[in-house]
């Protein structure tokens, strides 16, 4: 028996460490994507682009109603597909929060969100420190304690992630993360079409593909938003000023949301039947040669939003094969 097969356990328990590892400084990273809101009413409200009065229920309305926390955030119409009071204000949130400067790297964050998104972060990390021993975990703590190569801003970051995992605060390990990353696929297509990388039919349609795994996901809209603050909250995480203070604001929004029957919330119902999707989103990354289709043996591999976009992505040049076939000849 040769020394790499008698070693095998040990490189397996290293290679867990360090995926552990990057998988926190990943995290640790994108927390510092905080949105920047645009204002702070002094009381929440809910805005509308039209006269309430006018209103009847539309199945367009669940992607909007669904973003309805953000536009509240940013004091912006729940009605309304756009954030577009200053394109300039838009181009600017994006740009420093997002690090999107045009409309490529715009689909590439949606497909990442919908692929990805942190619920593959955040759900090996829950699960990973949820299950060690007291003894390793104690351990972990004394590693983080005595290494000098974070500052003391990553420090108290990581051991409160790790400590709220622990302790199971705010239930965190029954936590499902889908909304955190789909709610947000609703506000950068919200932005996206404000900062003019996507035209307002496209944005009105990729917000589609999300609805579609948050009423599977989800039972209400209390429940969805619940899901959400929890996730939003340990992403944010640690317990100062700042935190409790965005945490303490968007609990605010969604009482607002819950409680008034002529909130979106209140006028859309959770199991509206949804519009079909055009799949422009899909026509948009193919166009931008960001996707091509899989191969049989990659296909094989994959599931979730990854087997979707490329079964929608083979229909679609399927269709187009099939209309330039129709077309006649030239003589």
């Amino acid at each position: 028996m040769d020394s790499l097969t008698t070693n095998t356990p040990l490189l397996l328990k290293i290679a867990s460490i360090l995926t552990i590892v990057v998988i926190m400084i990943v995290a640790l990273m994108e927390k510092r994507r905080i949105p920047k809101k645009a204002s702070t009413p002094a009381n929440f409200r809910v805005r509308w682009s039209s006269s309430p009065e006018d209103y009847q229920l539309r199945g367009h309305h669940w992607p909007l109603a669904a973003g309805a926390l953000y536009a509240m955030h940013f004091d912006e119409p729940w009605d309304a597909v756009a954030f577009c009071n200053d394109p300039a204000w838009a181009k600017d949130v994006l740009r420093r929060d997002w690090g999107i400067t045009r409309r490529d790297l715009l689909l590439l964050q949606i497909y990442d969100l919908l692929i990805r998104g942190q619920r593959s972060v955040y759900g090996p990390m829950i699960a990973h420190y949820a299950g060690i021993s007291e003894r390793s975990y104690r351990q972990k703590i004394e590693d983080i304690d005595a290494d000098t190569s974070v500052n003391e801003g990553e420090r108290a970051s990581q051991l409160y992630m790790l400590r709220f995992i622990r302790q199971n605060e705010e239930k965190i390990q029954s936590v499902d993360f889908s909304a955190w990353d789909l709610l947000r696929v609703i506000l950068l297509c919200r932005i996206g079409c404000g900062a003019g990388y996507i035209t307002e039919e496209e944005a009105a349609d990729f917000m589609l593909l999300p609805c579609l795994q948050l009423q599977d996901t989800y039972a209400s809209w209390g429940d969805c938003s619940d899901q959400w603050a929890r996730a939003r909250g340990f992403w944010q995480g640690g317990p100062e000023p700042t935190s409790r203070r965005h945490t303490g604001r968007f609990q605010s929004m969604m009482g607002v949301l819950q409680s008034d029957p002529l909130s979106p919330w209140g006028l859309v119902p959770w199991n509206l039947e949804l519009p079909r999707p055009k799949w422009l989103f899909v026509h948009a990354l193919f166009d931008a040669g960001l996707i091509v289709p899989m191969e049989e043996h990659e296909r094989d591999h994959v599931g979730g939003w990854a087997r979707i976009l490329d079964n929608a992505l083979r229909e679609i040049l399927n269709m187009e094969e099939d209309e330039d076939d129709m077309e006649p000849e030239e003589e």
